[in-house]
């Protein structure tokens, strides 16, 4: 028998241990994302744990957040790009898993649930599926001698260009605000709201030294920056970003490449970059690294209402966007965070 039950204090442990061992398991499983949720959004966060009722050990897990808008409320797998999917020993396991998931959004009046992939879920065959992202990964090798010389011309040549505008590497929590101010910045300028600085200062204190903060300058001034967190073996980039002004240094290229060296000296095997929209702009410059791409599925059960639009696009969209750029950067940064907690998890 297969007991589900939400995720207790008592059960921290257990669920970390869970989590470390499990093969399918992401940074995005990880409890942090649950104390970030409550802590910076106020949010509900039902983190749902399968237990063996002979053994009571933990036989899968389900990170949830639940996220409550005027119109079209529903239960998660993953706040933003995160794909915190199901993880089971097996199908029973799963099922039972997939089943209170479904009960659970029901319960909360939330329209559907939709639980994010990395790669196929045949727990989830029985949902809607929606294609519309993927993620890209680098292998990664123990010497960044190597990595350097596996690189084609073009990535050395970028890099190159970039390390002559003689950017400074700057790391720790205290680039935290520097590096918030890039993001912002350049999410401004693409007209998209910001997460919020709270919210970024939980994720990095939850995380701890799994997290670093790096950052480039240039005569003095933050033009690039990247939040880093290394789990596993794997060092993922969650959030990054450049100034428009400084593009033509190729900043990006100089802060990847420090996040690869890094990540290598610690034995990590592989980079995640994050999920990105199919033939997008952000997916190009991942591949320009040599990265392979794995697809991020959308697995939904409808509870009521129309389906949801995952992907928005349209003329509408462009009005929004045109809209958001043109409000004063105080403004943005200020109602940005409450809109994200909403609409863009």
């Amino acid at each position: 028998m297969i007991r589900i039950e939400t995720l207790k204090p008592e059960d921290h442990a257990a669920w970390d241990a869970y989590v470390s061992q499990h093969s399918a398991a992401t940074l995005y499983h990880d409890r942090a994302w649950q104390a970030v949720a409550h802590r910076a959004y106020r949010m509900t966060a039902p983190f749902l744990v399968a237990r063996d009722d002979n053994s009571s050990k933990l036989c899968g897990v389900l990170p949830l957040f639940v996220v409550k808008r005027p119109f079209g409320s529903c239960v998660l797998g993953g706040l933003f790009g995160s794909y915190g999917q199901l993880l089971a020993d097996d199908e029973a396991a799963g099922q039972a898993l997939l089943s209170r998931a479904k009960q659970l959004t029901a319960d909360a009046g939330c329209g559907y649930l939709q639980l994010k992939s990395l790669g196929d879920d045949p727990l989830c065959a029985s949902l809607s599926r929606h294609e519309t992202s993927v993620t890209a990964m680098l292998p990664l090798l123990p010497d960044p001698d190597a990595m350097w010389k596996g690189f084609r011309d073009k990535i050395r040549n970028a890099i190159r260009k970039g390390q002559k505008a003689g950017f400074e590497v700057r790391s720790g929590l205290d680039e935290l605000e520097p590096y918030y101010d890039v993001l912002a910045d350049n999410m401004h300028r693409k007209g998209s709201p910001i997460y919020g600085l709270r919210f970024m200062r939980e994720l990095a204190t939850a995380l701890g030294p799994r997290s670093e903060i790096l950052c480039l300058t240039h005569n003095g001034q933050p033009v690039s920056a990247a939040f880093v967190v290394y789990f596993k073996d794997t060092v993922y980039v969650p959030f990054a970003s450049s100034r428009a002004s400084h593009f033509h240094l190729n900043p990006n290229n100089v802060l990847y490449w420090e996040v690869i060296q890094r990540a290598c000296r610690r034995g990590m095997t592989r980079l995640d970059f994050g999920r990105s929209p199919k033939d997008s702009s952000t997916l190009s410059f991942k591949l320009f690294w040599g990265a392979q791409t794995t697809p991020v599925p959308f697995y939904v059960h409808q509870v009521r209402g129309k389906p949801p639009t995952l992907e928005a696009s349209g003329a509408g969209l462009q009005r929004l966007v045109q809209l958001w750029q043109r409000l004063p950067r105080p403004v943005v940064d200020a109602i940005g965070p409450s809109i994200c907690r909403r609409w863009l998890v």
